[in-house]
């Protein structure tokens, strides 16, 4: 906190400052102490989000937007395939992406199971970014704060290894 940037409502006007300087200026300490604990929560929110995000991102291949985007319509005709009931276009679609020596049941459940593991990576990541967030939440001091996320690091690093292998 020594050295942080703090913005506070005092005497009705807004004044920025390291907690020193506020105290100089007769910002009470609970104030400074209040503020300094309100923007590490935010800044660390920010940066579990950015993480979580990140981790996404990585898990997924590093597929663009516009690829994830089909994903939903792969796996529809997946299923509507293994279940019989895939559309006319839903068959063209599929003739359409096999690949050299690929079936349409190949194909079908290669989409089955890479959607199979994308909702255990959306869990695992949504719990440790959940629960990153609540800790933060209730934090009492920096130091807590440090604490859930060097947790939540450890959490994704050992997530990352477990999808990676």
């Amino acid at each position: 906190m020594d050295n942080q940037i703090l913005t506070v409502v005092h005497a009705g006007f807004e004044v920025s400052g390291t907690a020193a300087y506020l105290a100089e200026r007769g910002v009470p300490v609970q104030q400074i102490a209040e503020q300094a604990l309100t923007q590490a929560r935010q800044a660390a929110l920010e940066r579990i989000r950015q993480q979580h995000a990140q981790a996404l991102q990585q898990l997924s291949g590093d597929a663009t937007g516009e690829e994830r985007d089909t994903w939903p319509v792969q796996l529809q005709a997946a299923l509507a395939y293994t279940a019989g009931t895939a559309s006319d276009s839903q068959h063209a679609m599929i003739a359409a992406m096999l690949v050299k020596d690929e079936t349409p049941p190949i194909w079908a459940a290669k989409v089955l199971a890479k959607n199979a593991a994308r909702q255990q990576l959306i869990g695992v990541a949504q719990g440790i970014k959940r629960r990153a967030e609540k800790a933060i939440e209730v934090a009492a001091d920096s130091t807590a704060i440090d604490t859930a996320l060097a947790l939540a690091k450890e959490e994704a690093m050992a997530a990352m290894r477990q999808f990676t292998q």
